[in-house]
């Protein structure tokens, strides 16, 4: 199943990614910048009937634009950031970013290829 994301509005709009792809949708200063990314070969997006630590890394590291580390270690304020689907922090700047994202299905591996539609 794709994984669609709802821009807020306004605008208002939808980012479609293709399965097993994580949308985000990134608003700073009142600008929406939104992108389907598929996780690095080898890291599995389930474990256990749940998401793994290693794909909440990812999706955090990707949605703060910073490195993916596997420390396979998330403190409660992690965990609760994936849990709600919103990042909040601040850039190089200073400036306020809020990320939402949508993650595929528990056990949903990408198929590959294909680009996002932004609508």
């Amino acid at each position: 199943m794709s994984v669609i994301c709802d821009f807020p509005r306004p605008p208002g709009g939808k980012l479609v990614c293709e399965v097993g792809q994580t949308g985000f949708v990134e608003i700073l200063d009142g600008e929406i910048t939104a992108i389907c990314r598929t996780p690095p070969r080898g890291l599995s997006i389930s474990f256990g009937g749940g998401y793994s630590t290693e794909f909440k890394e990812w999706v955090l590291a990707m949605a703060k634009h910073e490195r993916f580390r596997r420390d396979n270690w998330l403190t409660d304020e992690e965990e609760a950031a994936f849990a709600s689907g919103v990042v909040h922090f601040r850039d190089s700047r200073g400036r306020l970013v809020r990320v939402e994202f949508t993650v595929p299905a528990v056990g949903e591996q990408p198929e590959g290829g294909g680009q996002a539609v932004a609508m």
